[in-house]
């Protein structure tokens, strides 16, 4: 391979990690969005409930999940470790 084929490979990817860092940080949950689902407690009769998770598929998936847990924890839910144990099962 040429070393201009090289550059702009890793360039390509360079560009693609960037663009993946950014996406993730556009779906981490502000301060803002957690002190909100901290409020949802007052509202909500979620506390002591069990949330199942399981996430298929690519790692923006995985993200994904994480936001949605973050915002439930804030909501009251505690992770559930099995099916049977959960309340609530999402499938991501």
């Amino acid at each position: 391979m040429a070393a201009g084929s090289r550059f702009r490979a890793a360039a390509a990817w360079s560009s693609s990690l960037q663009s993946s860092r950014r996406a993730f940080s556009a779906r981490t949950p502000s301060r803002r969005r957690l002190e909100f689902a901290a409020s949802l407690r007052d509202f909500t009769p979620h506390e002591g409930r069990g949330v199942y998770m399981e996430t298929y598929g690519c790692q923006m998936n995985v993200a994904d999940t994480e936001v949605v847990r973050s915002v439930l924890q804030g909501a009251g839910y505690s992770h559930a470790a099995s099916l049977s144990g959960a309340d609530v099962v999402l499938l991501n």
